[in-house]
């Protein structure tokens, strides 16, 4: 009972600590970088001192990016900056390519595990992970490409958008050319 009631007190004390570190982290500007000495400030406590301490900073950044489209960029061993969108491809990037090599290695002792040292319902449970993570391998993939294409195809968008706004401002200064050319013509009349 009294272990019950020490995880109950933990959780009210993530979900007040998350609600207390959002309302400060709601306002901030991309690039805002905090310290883990503000985030204790914010919420009470040190959340590298408490066990799962940063639980709080997972369920705010998610949060964040579900509402703001930003994410948090660790600072290790200094604390957290909110993203600029810019990072953004970098950072999914370098999550995708942890998540390829955990489910590649999840993968792996799959297909190397004996299945004659394990009981038939290890077996197929261990035959349908591995299924799993073949497929979610693939998925990932797919779903990579497509990010990527998508970025190509927004940089090519903004690069004709540079064109067309170049090609404007060309316009621009050879009417505003003609025009001084004009002044200056009726200036002498």
């Amino acid at each position: 009972m009294a272990q019950l009631l020490r995880k109950s007190n933990l959780d009210v004390l993530r979900a007040s600590a998350a609600e207390r570190f959002w309302t400060y982290v709601k306002h901030l500007d991309e690039g805002s970088f905090f310290s883990y000495d503000k985030i204790a400030e914010v919420v009470g406590f040190d959340p590298r001192k408490v066990p799962a301490g940063r639980f709080f900073i997972y369920n705010v950044r998610d949060r964040l990016t579900r509402e703001r489209g930003l994410t948090f960029i660790s600072e290790p061993g200094q604390g957290y900056r909110i993203s600029r969108p810019v990072e953004h491809v970098g950072e999914i990037r370098r999550r995708v390519s942890r998540a390829k090599k955990q489910l590649n290695y999840g993968k792996e002792l799959a297909e190397h595990t004996d299945l004659s040292k394990l009981e038939e319902k290890d077996r197929k449970e261990l035959l349908s992970w591995k299924e799993w993570v073949t497929f979610e391998v693939s998925r990932l993939k797919w779903r990579l490409s497509g990010v990527e294409k998508r970025l190509a195809d927004e940089t090519a968008a903004r690069t004709e958008k540079d064109n067309e706004l170049a090609k404007r401002i060309t316009d621009m200064e050879r009417q505003l050319k003609d025009l001084q050319r004009w002044v200056e013509k009726q200036q002498r009349k």
